[in-house]
């Protein structure tokens, strides 16, 4: 899928990151594509992702079985790099068993490597 941007972003500080495609919609241009990875998939199920440094995953733990949500935080906790971190749901609860460290910063908790 491609991630659309709302016109209104269009005149400001993200303007020098648009592009525009023919029929007027507006998107990220290539060097924020080659920067992100927007993966969509079953993540119940194992994928083959390259190493990251930002996990992204806002309100999906919560909706997983147990075993499901250990496994992906597992996986998660393997494809970050060593300085990597992630930010999960403010609601997300993560056991201390998958050896992610907590840090508070303002109102977001970020996750790293223990």
């Amino acid at each position: 899928g491609m991630l659309l941007v709302p016109q209104e972003l269009k005149s400001t500080w993200l303007r020098k990151y648009l592009s525009e495609k023919a029929n007027g919609e507006l998107t990220f241009n290539q060097d924020i594509k080659d920067m992100i990875m927007f993966e969509y998939h079953d993540c119940r199920h194992s994928n083959v992702l390259p190493m990251v440094d930002i996990v992204f995953a806002r309100d999906i733990l919560s909706l997983l079985y147990k075993e499901d949500k250990d496994q992906l935080l597992e996986d998660f906790l393997e494809k970050m790099k060593g300085n990597g971190v992630a930010i999960f749901g403010d609601n997300e609860v993560i056991p201390n068993s998958i050896g992610f460290g907590e840090t508070s910063i303002g109102s977001i908790v970020v996750y790293n490597k223990d």
